[in-house]
């Protein structure tokens, strides 16, 4: 709805007032080149909610599926996997991300690249931990005795009873990618200028900080409060599958 809600065009610039302190025309200020930091704000919450649900995605989907496999079937494609895993986890996430994102060069797409190239990594070691307990269960065994295929067994039993973990980290993991991004952004290589990021905002105005504090001020409290509420999202959902569970 930020069509709809933001009051003015994130891009217009109006030179004559630029760094205009929040007032009743402009509720969160001007920056240096007019634009209005209450209709960028807005237009923010769309690009870093996307930033943090597509970066997430595909990681749960690739990481669930290899730590599904790797842990059901074993033998030497699970110890090729984990040994990776290993490896990659050995690093702080934000180094590898910055790395390849050096190498690829600066952008969206690139940033996205370089975080499901790293994301995947947690969720396939989450999944198979659940994977080599639910394995040997009995409603496993009763499975295999009855004939089922491999497949049904690890879609239509083991998965269903094992993804629950994997939601959740999902939703913390959705938090952390928004917080990349815009780490990414803020230090120039994620999404660029003038696209109205909160990173790519909160970084155009260090400049600014003494005259005009409330260019990264706005956009930094929207950042903070959406990390609040997604965290709450995730221990809500801890909560209840612990409680479906019992």
């Amino acid at each position: 709805f930020a069509p709809l809600a933001a009051p003015y065009d994130p891009y217009a610039q109006t030179l004559t007032d630029r760094l205009q302190a929040p007032s009743a025309a402009h509720w969160f200020g001007t920056d240096f080149y007019g634009r209005d930091i209450f209709s960028r704000v807005i237009w923010g919450t769309r690009y870093d909610l996307v930033i943090g649900l597509a970066a997430a995605s595909i990681p749960f989907v690739v990481g669930t599926l290899i730590g599904l496999f790797t842990a059901y079937f074993g033998g030497i494609l699970d110890t090729l996997f984990m040994r990776l895993v290993d490896v990659m986890m050995s690093f702080p996430v934000i180094v590898l991300i910055i790395a390849i994102v050096a190498v690829l060069g600066p952008g969206i797409g690139n940033m996205y690249l370089a975080m499901w190239l790293v994301g995947w990594t947690s969720y396939a070691r989450l999944v198979r931990s659940a994977v080599m307990v639910e394995k040997n269960a009995e409603y496993v065994q009763a499975a295999r005795t009855l004939g089922y295929s491999h497949m049904r067994i690890l879609f239509r039993h083991i998965l269903p009873n094992v993804i629950s973990g994997a939601i959740v980290y999902a939703v913390s993991d959705i938090l952390m990618c928004m917080l990349m991004g815009a780490g990414l952004s803020f230090l120039g290589v994620g999404v660029q200028p003038p696209t109205p990021e909160w990173g790519a905002i909160i970084s155009g105005g260090r400049s600014f900080l003494f005259n005009a504090p409330w260019i990264s001020i706005f956009p930094g409290i929207f950042l903070a409060v959406t990390g609040v509420g997604l965290s709450l999202l995730g221990d809500g959902l801890a909560k209840f599958f612990q409680v479906k569970g019992h």
